[in-house]
């Protein structure tokens, strides 16, 4: 059956309420919030954003040290300084660390600068430093960022400031007499470290050998005053350089603030090549032992001039090369006091003394060398002369005789009376310098 055909009012009908739906459902969709350009509620516009400027930032606190840093102070009790880049709050600065440290306090000289005044002056020669932490605070709030670190040497003590103190501990030949009373207490010496007392100097004893007269220059360093260094240092447990350091200078103030003087009186030895070779040994203003002696044979000769004694073994193996390329090993060589590079005061057994026959040492008989060994220390002096040099000894009796009170040795030399004749108790060797460092040509 055939449709029929549709009319066009029905066709506008149908799309009458297509409208209407579509109307309807936009109205809806509108209506309940969804996007439009209707605008939105005032509670959900975003906030505005006041941002505000940045604050400048205070540069970095920096400090300047006074005395600049690396110099060598002109005094031993030096004011240090710091002085900041911007003003410090007092309690926002923290004092440095001084090593070593002396009584003394920081004392705030302005706003920007603070500076140690030591109470106490440091010892010559002192390495000093300073450290400051990081995190020292401005009045502004800047900060010093990193740790600032300085470093000086005090100024050397006076020559003849050591002169005077060596002479009052009894370590030079000389005896000094100021023309003002001698300080009292630590504090005193303190003050004379750079600044030598007046007054004057005179032998200590009345017979001084020509030659050890010729080293005394006052005021000045030399082989004398080397050698009271070296043999205060050794009495003090301190390296025996004869460098007069901050740690010598300590022990020092403190033996004569506590009247510490030396137990062990001042000797001296002097070797005359003219033959007979012979040693004498002078101790407290007399020879009390002459020994006929070797010294070195022309390829291998014993140094010439004043050393002091360096380095000593109650008994030492010796080992080397001699002059013909032969090697030799003499174990046990008793009583040895080495005093120039490897020359040294030793005992050696040989059928005969008084002529060269060693490889530059001063071979001694060994009853002889055990007399003289308790005399020696580090710091003593040695002179050996050459053949046809005086020996310059008032009262030395002649060579291989003995000094008044000594007894006549076996073999015609003479041995020491008294606390020198061996029997006095003599301390350990030094050990050996590390491995086994021993000098090569040191044996006759």
């Amino acid at each position: 059956m055939a449709h029929p055909a549709r009319s066009g009012w029905g066709l506008a009908v149908s799309a009458g309420i297509g409208l209407a739906v579509l109307a309807a459902a936009a109205g809806w969709y509108y209506g309940h919030g969804f996007p439009a350009s209707r605008p939105l509620p005032a509670a959900s516009r975003p906030a505005r954003v006041h941002r505000a400027r940045p604050r400048p930032v205070p540069p970095a606190l920096t400090v300047t040290v006074s005395p600049a840093s690396g110099t060598v102070w002109g005094r031993l009790a030096e004011p240090i300084t710091l002085h900041f880049s911007q003003p410090v709050a007092a309690d926002g600065f923290r004092p440095p660390a001084l090593s070593p440290a002396v009584p003394g306090r920081w004392v705030r000289v302005s706003a920007r600068t603070w500076s140690f005044e030591p109470q106490q002056p440091w010892y010559p020669l002192s390495v000093v430093r300073l450290r400051l932490a990081a995190g020292v605070q401005a009045v502004n709030g800047a900060h010093l960022p990193r740790a600032v670190q300085a470093r000086w040497a005090a100024p050397p003590g006076s020559d003849l400031t050591l002169d005077e103190a060596l002479a009052r501990l009894g370590y030079l030949p000389v005896s000094f007499t100021p023309a003002v009373p001698w300080p009292q207490g630590t504090a005193a010496w303190l003050a004379v470290l750079r600044h030598p007392l007046p007054g004057s100097f005179s032998w200590a004893y009345p017979d001084i050998p020509a030659q050890l007269a010729g080293l005394w220059q006052p005021g000045s360093a030399n082989l004398l005053l080397r050698g009271a260094v070296m043999a205060f240092e050794r009495q003090h447990g301190l390296p025996t350089d004869g460098v007069a350091g901050p740690a010598v200078w300590q022990a020092l103030v403190a033996a004569l603030a506590a009247g510490q003087t030396n137990p062990d009186g001042y000797t001296y030895v002097l070797v005359q090549e003219t033959l007979p070779e012979t040693l004498y040994l002078w101790h407290d203003g007399q020879v009390v032992l002459t020994s006929l002696a070797n010294t070195g044979i022309p390829q291998s000769p014993t140094l010439l001039g004043t050393f002091p004694i360096y380095l000593r073994y109650r008994s030492q193996d010796m080992r080397g090369v001699n002059p013909w390329g032969q090697p030799y090993n003499d174990p046990g060589v008793p009583f040895v006091n080495y005093f120039a590079e490897a020359d040294a005061i030793h005992g050696f057994v040989r059928a005969r003394y008084g002529f060269p026959q060693s490889l530059g040492c001063v071979e001694l008989p060994v009853p002889e060398a055990a007399a003289v060994w308790p005399y020696l220390h580090i710091g003593t002096l040695v002179t050996v002369l050459p053949p046809g040099t005086p020996a310059g000894l008032p009262g030395a009796p002649p060579p291989g005789g003995t000094a008044p009170g000594a007894s006549q040795s076996s073999s015609g030399s003479g041995t020491a009376s008294g606390s020198g004749g061996g029997s006095t108790p003599v301390p350990p060797p030094p050990p050996p310098p590390p491995g086994g460092g021993v000098p090569s040509n040191t044996t006759g």
